[in-house]
């Protein structure tokens, strides 16, 4: 019986270690972790920035739990490879490595069609960091989901949209808006006001001029400016092209044809930069590379230095020779736009009080967010082989922000 009990502690710690091993994993960040505990963690990760939601940010964490699902990836998945692309995908782009976390979210993207929910972790994240960048991936994510509205997001993250986007879509959106959304105490002003003031809304020459509201109006609110306007002169052009070139609308053949009738040497005021940056877009979209090059040649004098960075002109022109295949121009374009975009701390947006403090400079993260989801012409890198000289370029101009706490949480 002595003997018994001797053996009795060694026996005790053999069967935990038995019950562990069903129900544990050994990781190296932080020890043993449970399944439950990690699948509580995915799902924090799958809602995102939301209401009601906080994903996992800290790296430590995001390290543990993609040790985790790599080791025990039959167990949690089976043969679900999507979810677990999707998965790894935003524990790399909550762990900030963004490069790498938009290419796994395109991948995700074209094998499920997943648009909605790659948009909205997309768009959140951009706008975590520097308000704006987000919207048009947000918006697109909301658009996505009308065939099957709500789904497959849920009420707290389409509030969430509605709340942080400053171009929702709110004339698309508003059919499928259910009063459980529109009654949501979360919003600070009434949702319903502002969707009769979108829908009541007329276009003006002050609108067309500053190209206002394009990313909201509907198809038919188009066909009767085209109407009412018989004699289209290059304002009214102008707002066409920015239109259908919209992520929300995007038919960039109707736009080339629209940019076909204005003269491409004329500099219109207001926002002239944004005019021409809109018709290399317009060609861009239809394969009409030299057409971008010749406006980008013409007009890049004029340009000044802060919208150079802003409109993301050089990505156009490197989306441009890199569809034509010459790789080499394409790269150092593609330098000389990483090099004068920023990364920017959430911080920053607090101290503006007026239009003198907004940022000039041009968003990092969304100009990668173009060139991954975008452009596809930036695809030929990796079709010959050059991959790692663009990574090289978009890894080392993130580097130089590496200080900054989104990298080090």
């Amino acid at each position: 019986m002595k003997k018994f009990l001797q053996i009795l502690p060694i026996f005790v710690v053999i069967l935990m270690l038995f019950s562990c091993s069903r129900n544990y994993t050994k990781t190296q960040t932080l020890g043993f972790v449970k399944k439950d505990n990690i699948k509580a963690y995915l799902a924090r990760l799958e809602k995102g920035y939301a209401f009601h939601n906080m994903p996992v940010t800290e790296k430590s964490t995001l390290d543990e739990i993609r040790e985790y699902i790599n080791a025990r990836k039959d167990i949690l998945y089976g043969d679900d490879e999507n979810t677990f692309l999707f998965d790894s995908a935003l524990i790399e782009l909550y762990s900030s490595n963004f490069l790498k976390a938009f290419r796994m979210l395109r991948e995700y993207m074209e094998k499920t069609g997943d648009t909605a929910r790659t948009f909205y972790h997309v768009g959140e994240v951009l706008d975590s960091q520097f308000k704006y960048s987000g919207d048009n991936p947000l918006g697109l994510a909301a658009l996505a989901t009308r065939k099957t509205f709500p789904l497959p997001l849920d009420n707290d993250q389409h509030i969430t949209i509605i709340a942080f986007n400053d171009l929702y879509p709110y004339k698309q959106m508003a059919p499928y808006l259910t009063d459980e959304i529109l009654d949501r105490k979360e919003l600070i002003y009434d949702l319903r006001e502002d969707i009769k003031i979108t829908q009541d809304y007329k276009l003006t020459r002050e609108s067309l001029e500053a190209m206002y509201k394009t990313h909201t109006l509907l198809e038919e609110d188009i066909q009767e400016l085209i109407k009412d306007t018989p004699s289209l002169d290059t304002i009214t052009i102008d707002y066409l092209i920015a239109f259908y070139i919209h992520p929300y609308h995007q038919d960039f053949k109707r736009a080339a044809e629209y940019a076909d009738m204005r003269n491409h040497k004329e500099w219109q005021k207001p926002r002239p930069e944004h005019r021409i940056t809109n018709l290399m877009r317009a060609y861009l979209g239809v394969d009409r590379y030299e057409e971008v090059l010749d406006l980008y040649m013409y007009h890049i004098d004029a340009f000044r230095e802060p919208a150079i960075s802003d409109k993301n002109v050089n990505l156009l022109v490197s989306a441009a020779y890199a569809g034509l295949g010459d790789l080499d121009k394409s790269l150092e374009y593609l330098e000389k736009d990483f090099a004068i975009t920023e990364i920017y701390y959430p911080e920053i947006m607090r101290n503006i009080t007026s239009i003198e403090d907004f940022p000039t400079k041009g968003d990092m993260l969304y100009t990668l967010y173009e060139l991954v989801f975008v452009f596809e012409e930036f695809d030929a890198f990796e079709k010959a082989g050059w991959f790692s000289e663009m990574e090289e370029v978009i890894e080392r101009n993130i580097a130089r922000f590496k200080h900054l706490e989104i990298f080090n949480r």
